[in-house]
């Protein structure tokens, strides 16, 4: 598939997206509340699903594993910390989880990443796969299965907002809301070096960083 026809598919995606958001509201099907209201938390759902997708690619591209035990790993992590928690201090307990989590990391690249070098990346994936249930079940083994709260001090609570202006108002997920702001007004990096950026375009660039510009997988020759 040729760039110019992936972007008119890619274009004709995003309309097909356009004009099923708005069809309830040009039809009558739904009040501009509502319909105001859902697209909203769309939106902010949106913006969550897409910080695990940059985990993924930013992972993919630094190691080409596409891990998919990252939340897995995320989530013993979040269980160690709420456990400890019940011992410790904040401050001991989030160091503690840090070196669980790196003790675990080390673990999983020595015993199984390390022997599947050069293998193919569906190879990989799968051996990720292996690991998210080995750490769901690992996780509950060691810190149970009941449920457990971690407050971060963030409203839990839907709020209604705009009541003076749309009928009923608007019923807002308050910490939904609060995550998404949050990663939209996060400080943007400096990205890759000139050179880098500019490798195609300059004759003589200067030297690319590796760590930014390289592609290679430590698991792939």
């Amino acid at each position: 598939m040729g760039v110019g026809t992936a972007r008119n598919l890619t274009i004709a995606f995003f309309a097909l997206l356009v004009v099923g958001a708005i069809s309830p509201l040009a039809f009558g099907s739904a009040k501009f509340p509502q319909w105001l209201e859902v697209v909203l938390g769309g939106l902010m759902s949106g913006v969550l699903y897409s910080l695990v997708a940059i985990g993924l690619v930013l992972i993919f591209k630094a190691s080409g594993v596409f891990n998919f035990a990252q939340g897995a790993m995320v989530l013993f992590a979040a269980l160690s910390l709420v456990r400890i928690m019940e011992k410790l201090p904040l401050a001991l307990a989030f160091i503690a989880t840090l070196a669980i989590m790196v003790v675990l990391a080390w673990l999983i690249e020595r015993l199984v990443l390390r022997n599947l070098v050069n293998q193919e990346g569906i190879v990989l994936f799968m051996a990720t796969l292996g690991i998210a249930y080995f750490i769901d079940g690992f996780g509950q083994i060691i810190w149970g299965s009941d449920i457990h709260t971690l407050s971060i001090g963030m409203p839990k609570e839907p709020k209604i907002l705009l009541e003076s202006t749309f009928d009923g108002g608007i019923l807002i997920n308050m910490e939904d809301m609060l995550a998404a702001l949050s990663t939209c007004a996060r400080p943007r990096s400096g990205g890759c070096p000139t050179g880098c950026r500019n490798a195609s375009t300059s004759a003589a660039p200067s030297p690319p960083s590796r760590a930014c510009c390289s592609s290679t997988s430590p698991w792939r020759a």
